[in-house]
């Protein structure tokens, strides 16, 4: 039965998983040594020492009790700052302690985007009618997988070091692929965990927009999820594809604050200092 009018525990628990999605989808990165992933109560810290990407240097999930103070943020940081790397900051609005806006802020830290996190339980959940012309796989070889992560690279300029360790080279990931008439046009990844169903990266080639490749690709992954045992799937999303996700019965469960380091934190952060070793 498709849940059309949530209650407020309801969404609460969507919004956990949507964090779930994003916090296990993070933490996967640890797969070898070359990612440090601190998984506690209080956050998950990741710090790649290699790299000044923010695809592979974020805290998320950060908990306490008593209101934030400077200090609890650079207990956090240390690891970066002692690797001079920048991070981002990802929080739930309404998850988040008292002060860590303002903390934040006055670490000099700034926000740089607001995605809506949307989640949608996958009992009862049937898939739609679909055109015909889009074929969905998942991409079981090599030449798939490289193709599915050009398409994402492409559509969102994104560096390739950090996305093929999202997308294809990291086991716990699994990459699909749309194509029209054999070529390709669409692609996504997805991940499983404890039950929750992550997507990441939903991509649509330019001149394909508007012709169900979108829909496809969740609608194929998401009955891929519900027959591995998935019991909800959750992502965050543009506004521009927000609706497409509705259509398809996901809910607008939270908002996320994605903060970066301002100009002279990052230099702060990534600069040698007298006295470093």
């Amino acid at each position: 039965m498709r849940l059309t009018s949530p209650t407020a525990h309801e969404r609460a628990t969507l919004a956990a998983a949507v964090e779930h999605a994003w916090c296990s989808a993070w933490g996967a990165l640890g797969i070898d040594d070359t990612t440090q992933v601190d998984d506690t109560p209080g956050f998950l810290r990741v710090l790649t020492p290699g790299s000044s990407d923010l695809l592979l240097n974020a805290v998320l999930r950060f908990r306490q009790a008593q209101p934030v103070q400077r200090a609890d943020l650079e207990a956090v940081i240390a690891p970066y700052r002692a690797a001079r790397r920048p991070l981002q900051w990802w929080l739930c609005v309404g998850a988040e302690p008292t002060g860590l806006r303002e903390q934040l802020y006055a670490l000099g830290m700034r926000t740089w985007g607001q995605p809506p996190g949307l989640a949608l339980p996958l009992g009862g959940w049937q898939m739609p009618p679909l055109p015909a012309q889009v074929q969905v796989r998942a991409a079981t070889t090599s030449v798939d997988a490289l193709t599915a992560l050009a398409l994402i690279l492409a559509v969102f300029r994104l560096p390739e070091a950090p996305m093929r360790r999202w997308c294809i080279a990291n086991p716990a990931f699994v990459a699909y692929l749309a194509t029209i008439d054999g070529v390709p046009v669409g692609a996504l990844v997805r991940q499983i965990t404890g039950g929750v169903a992550g997507f990441f990266h939903v991509a649509t080639a330019p001149n394909a927009r508007r012709c169900g490749v979108a829909t496809t690709l969740m609608a194929q992954a998401l009955r891929d999820a519900q027959a591995q045992g998935a019991t909800v799937a959750a992502l965050t999303s543009s506004p521009m594809a927000e609706g497409i996700y509705q259509r398809l019965g996901f809910i607008p469960c939270c908002t996320f604050d994605l903060w970066m380091p301002g100009s002279a934190l990052l230099l702060d952060l990534t600069s040698f200092h007298a006295g470093d070793g």
